[in-house]
């Protein structure tokens, strides 16, 4: 058991080291207007609590809606009833060199499962935007944090 911990704990260590929301590669304009990526699958994975495991699923998406629109949105699930559910959805624009923040929304729930939330936004064509999402439950005093990205899109 404590080996098993400790491989998990230098896989995600290894994965949370190499893949920070800033240090990503540039976007590649011709993807596809909708992304839907959920983190454990997609430059994530990373947990700020190895010992214990409170979010079941999570995840963001940016949608296409025209020319000047775009949808974000995310969901935080845990296994079970928590003290605090909460879902922070970073809307950000790569400048050219770095993914810099445009807007932040955030939604919390209490004594309960799961927290989505989402959001239109007017944004400036010729642009490539994604979504940064982190994830967060409290239960009885732990606490698991962890991240998803999705994909850029491109607004021409």
């Amino acid at each position: 058991m404590i080996c098993s911990i400790f491989l998990f704990f230098q896989f995600n260590t290894a994965l949370a080291g190499s893949m920070s929301p800033e240090s990503e590669m540039s976007p590649d304009p011709n993807q596809s207007s909708v992304e839907y990526i959920k983190g454990v699958n997609y430059f994530s994975g990373s947990s700020s609590v190895m010992s214990i495991d409170l979010i079941s699923a999570w995840g963001c998406s940016i949608q296409k809606l025209n020319s000047e629109n775009v949808y974000v949105s995310g969901h935080t699930n845990s296994y079970s009833t928590a003290d605090t559910v909460k879902l922070t959805l970073n809307l950000q624009r790569w400048n050219g060199s770095s993914w810099v923040n445009v807007i932040s929304r955030s939604y919390t729930d209490y004594n309960i499962k799961m927290v989505s939330g989402g959001f239109a936004y007017t944004v400036a064509s010729y642009n490539t935007y994604r979504v940064y999402s982190t994830h967060t439950v409290e239960e009885n005093g732990q606490v698991e944090i962890k991240s998803a990205t999705s994909k850029g899109i491109y607004l021409p």
